[in-house]
C-alpha cells in the first residue's frame, strides 16, 4: 500500500469516526455548496488557513496578507458550528497545511450548546488536525465579543474563552486571544467602530484582526 493510499484510508477512518457523532441538523444548503466547492480545490503547499463561520469567511485574507511567500486560504463558511468544522475537517487537513487559523463557536452558542459541549468539540478539531497534519501549526483564536446579541452573551463568551486558553496550553499550541482587543472603552461589549451589526466585521475590525497576528509573530 503507498503513501497516499494510507493518507486517504486514514483521513476516511478518521472521518467517519467523526461523522458518527455529528449532529447535522444545522447544516444549510449554502454549507454543503461550499463544502463541494473546497473539495474540488487543488490543494497547494504550506497553505495558511483561515477556518470558520461568516466571520472568517468575509474576510479578504489573501488581499489581507498580500506579499506572503505562501498561499493564503478562506475555509469560513456562513453560520458554520463545531459541528460543521469537524465534519468538513478531511479537506482542510489533506493539504497538510503550513498554518491553520481556528475561529468557531459563535453560532454554537446561538443554538443554545453548552459552554462544555463547544469547547469539547473544539477540542475534537484540534485532535483530528494533530493527527492528520500533525506538522501544521494551529492557532486556536477566542471567540470575538458582539453588542446587541443578546442570544450570544458575552458572559458565555468569557466562559469559553476562558476554557480555549487552557486547552491550547494542554494541547501544546498558539492561542490568539483577540476579545480583549475588540472591546469597547467600557470592556462591556464589541466596539461599534470594528462592526456594523454587533458581530460580522468591518474592514477596520479585519485590520486590527490582522495586526494582531502580525504583533504576536504568528505568519
Amino acid at each position: 500500500m503507498n503513501i497516499k493510499c494510507i493518507v486517504f484510508c486514514c483521513l476516511f477512518f478518521c472521518s467517519t469516526l467523526v461523522a458518527q457523532q455529528i449532529d447535522k441538523k444545522h447544516f444549510s444548503y449554502k454549507y454543503y455548496h461550499m463544502v463541494d466547492i473546497f473539495n474540488h480545490m487543488a490543494n497547494s503547499e504550506n497553505e495558511i488557513v483561515f477556518l470558520g463561520d461568516s466571520i472568517t469567511e468575509q474576510g479578504p485574507w489573501y488581499e489581507l496578507f498580500r506579499g506572503l511567500d505562501y498561499p493564503v486560504v478562506n475555509r469560513g463558511i456562513s453560520g458554520d458550528t463545531t459541528d460543521g468544522v469537524l465534519f468538513r475537517l478531511g479537506e482542510v487537513v489533506e493539504s497538510k497545511p503550513k498554518v491553520i487559523f481556528l475561529l468557531i463557536g459563535t453560532n454554537d452558542i446561538y443554538y443554545k450548546r453548552s459552554v462544555d459541549y463547544i469547547v469539547s468539540r473544539i477540542e475534537q478539531i484540534v485532535s483530528v488536525i494533530k493527527a492528520n497534519s500533525p506538522t501544521s501549526q494551529i492557532v486556536l483564536q477566542s471567540i470575538l465579543p458582539t453588542y446587541k446579541r443578546t442570544e450570544r452573551p458575552l458572559d458565555t463568551i468569557k466562559k469559553i474563552n476562558k476554557q480555549l486558553r487552557v486547552l491550547a496550553k494542554k494541547e501544546h499550541i498558539a492561542y490568539l486571544d483577540l476579545f480583549p482587543f475588540f472591546l469597547n472603552n467600557e470592556g462591556k461589549q464589541l466596539n461599534e467602530d470594528y462592526s456594523l451589526d454587533g458581530l460580522h466585521l468591518n474592514a477596520k475590525g479585519y485590520a486590527l484582526w490582522v495586526d494582531l497576528i502580525k504583533k504576536e509573530s504568528l505568519l
